[in-house]
């Protein structure tokens, strides 16, 4: 399932590079680690594919593999 990152209140779209690389999202404090694919990103966000988009919290720290 594919999710949208972007900063809160931000509506103007800012221009999107296609990836679909291979990256990592860590969990607040960095103890946890799940794999994603990285399918866009831009200045203000990125979109993501990954197992499970329900167990993500609020905030989480996005790495490129």
């Amino acid at each position: 399932m594919a999710v949208g990152l972007s900063k809160p209140g931000e509506k103007k779209r800012a221009v999107r590079k296609s990836l679909r690389q291979p990256g990592w999202i860590t969990l607040e404090g960095g103890f946890a680690a799940r794999p994603c694919v990285v399918r866009d990103l831009s200045s203000s966000g990125a979109k993501l594919t990954i197992d499970d988009p329900n167990t993500l919290p609020a905030k989480l720290r996005l790495a490129f593999s």
